[in-house]
């Protein structure tokens, strides 16, 4: 029998969506034979709020995937109107495909080491696997990844869950803080995509400070 398509989730505030999140997706879609689901966090519970509202991160991050091949956005969070816990949203996505489909979380090497302290953390293992995304690719050998396995392919036996994985992939060297410290001095970020700068600029976004709550 066939295995079921893998489903890999990439969840984030995207505050905005930026070349280095465009880079780990297509090298997830190149490198696995994937989709990529965008899961954007309505409202972050567990750090400051975001640079802009809800509404403009979705913008943001609907004209940056346009004519991008094997990625889609996933509005649960949004269609909730609140920030649910990643167990709670695995378990949602867990409810709606095969128990033996490979289903796979993708975050950072900083949100890997707090994993201990994420809510229901003990779950998400059972519902996921994860696939961090180093902070540093030269220096991943001698970090907490280094012994953790490179996923390189999705074959017929993966595990549905409970398996730890990083990637490889041409790493874009930028960040969201940087990218909204260039934008509140003025400035435009070469980092973010034609379509995404255009916005911002059109809309003065990121210029001062905005009440997201």
């Amino acid at each position: 029998m066939r295995q079921p398509q893998p489903e890999v989730v990439f969840g984030g505030t995207f505050d905005p969506i930026h070349q280095g999140h465009l880079a780990i997706a297509k090298a997830l879609v190149q490198q696995l034979k994937v989709s990529v689901r965008f899961v954007p966090v309505f409202k972050p519970g567990h750090r400051q709020p975001c640079g802009v509202s809800p509404d403009h991160r979705m913008a943001m991050l609907t004209l940056a995937l346009e004519g991008e091949e094997g990625m889609l956005i996933d509005a649960y969070e949004f269609r909730l109107g609140e920030t649910v816990p990643t167990s709670h949203l695995l378990r949602h996505l867990r409810s709606q495909m095969s128990s033996v489909t490979p289903l796979f979380f993708v975050l950072g090497e900083d949100a890997f080491a707090d994993l201990p302290n994420w809510v229901a953390s003990g779950q998400i293992l059972e519902l996921a696997n994860l696939i961090v995304i180093p902070r540093n690719i030269e220096k991943a050998q001698g970090s907490i990844l280094s012994k953790i396995p490179h996923l390189t392919a999705i074959d017929d036996n993966m595990a549905a869950s409970g398996r730890v994985f990083q990637l490889s992939f041409p790493k874009v060297e930028t960040s969201a803080t940087s990218i909204r410290a260039q934008l509140a001095a003025g400035g435009r970020s070469s980092a973010l995509s034609q379509s995404v700068g255009d916005y911002i600029e059109r809309l003065g976004l990121y210029r001062t400070p905005e009440k997201t709550e």
